[in-house]
């Protein structure tokens, strides 16, 4: 038995293909992104939480926008590729 959530392993092994497909997946780059900043005021300067930030992309956007992020994911696979995108 483990103490890591159940769905982190799936995460980990999906890492690198969420990471590749992020970027231009339709439900991702057209859906979810931009409905998420249409959402939010002004970031820059602003410290925000990516809660599940999955492989960085919305986190290296808000950081384009001048956003101070803090990105935070049950997965390390995840995180590494969020580390190296923002």
């Amino acid at each position: 038995m483990t103490d890591r959530p159940l769905a982190t392993g799936a995460f980990d092994r999906l890492a690198s293909g969420y990471d590749a497909q992020g970027a231009d997946k339709p439900a991702n780059a057209h859906h979810e992104r931009p409905a998420t900043l249409s959402m939010l005021p002004a970031v820059s300067g602003h410290r925000v939480l990516d809660a599940g930030c999955g492989a960085g992309h919305l986190s290296a956007e808000l950081l384009e926008r001048g956003a101070l992020v803090v990105g935070l994911d049950s997965s390390a696979e995840m995180l590494g590729y969020a580390t190296e995108r923002a």
